[in-house]
């Protein structure tokens, strides 16, 4: 029995993610039934969903969504229960508190994750971003 603790979905029918949009491989949806065929058999029961770098206006919409399809029980003992959501945030946008407040609503919701290396050493520097951590 294993635990996941980054698993990522996305699906581009419903939300964009433009990084992924010149990377042949990734520039298509990886949906809960492509990750439950990857993951067939080796014995993983919970995951955590790792948001996906899903683009800025999107990012509570995409926690949302993962949190619906936790809350879709299934019979079938191979599809993996999500337990857990670390939800997308930019905390160097004016409007964070109100982006966690609402992500405080998700039951699911662990933690946040900013994705940062494709971002320039400025953003995480900048005095906003540091009083909205605070």
């Amino acid at each position: 029995m294993m635990i996941d603790t980054h698993q990522h979905l996305w699906d581009l029918k419903q939300f964009p993610y433009s990084w992924c949009a010149g990377i042949s491989k990734l520039n298509r949806s990886y949906l809960l039934r492509d990750y439950v065929e990857a993951v067939k058999g080796i014995g993983v029961t919970k995951t955590v969903f790792m948001e996906c770098d899903v683009d800025e206006p999107h990012a509570l919409d995409e926690a949302r969504h993962i949190q619906s399809l936790s809350e879709q029980k299934s019979s079938d003992r191979s599809v993996p229960q999500i337990a857990g959501i670390i939800a997308s945030g930019r905390p160097e946008r004016g409007g964070f508190a109100q982006h966690l407040d609402e992500l405080k609503r998700l039951p699911l919701v662990r933690g946040l994750r900013r994705v940062l290396h494709t971002q320039s050493d400025d953003v995480p520097r900048s005095p906003l971003f540091a009083e909205n951590l605070r």
